[in-house]
């Protein structure tokens, strides 16, 4: 009982980095971003305003370096900043 429980575990691993993997990308395939989301209602967000924003949150590095840092987030429990209460 105690192998199969730990084989179970074991499998919990690959499962959840998949699953993390497509959500990634299916998010990444939506047209727009959260900047411009963030940004909808104001209207003199300006392009450049737009782009320190995308800085600040890391939007502008390479993907493969976003889910390293995202997937490192979970691991170390920390989720990112609240882009409402900061």
């Amino acid at each position: 009982m105690t192998r199969y429980v730990v084989g179970r575990l074991l499998l919990l691993i690959p499962t959840l980095l998949g699953m993390s993997l497509l959500i990634f990308v299916l998010v990444r395939l939506l047209p727009g971003d959260v900047v411009d989301a963030m940004l909808t209602g104001d209207v003199g967000a300006s392009a450049a305003a737009k782009q320190a924003v995308r800085q600040a949150l890391g939007l502008t590095d390479p993907l493969p370096v976003q889910y390293v840092k995202l997937v490192g987030g979970v691991v170390t429990g920390h989720l990112g900043t609240s882009l409402t209460s900061g």
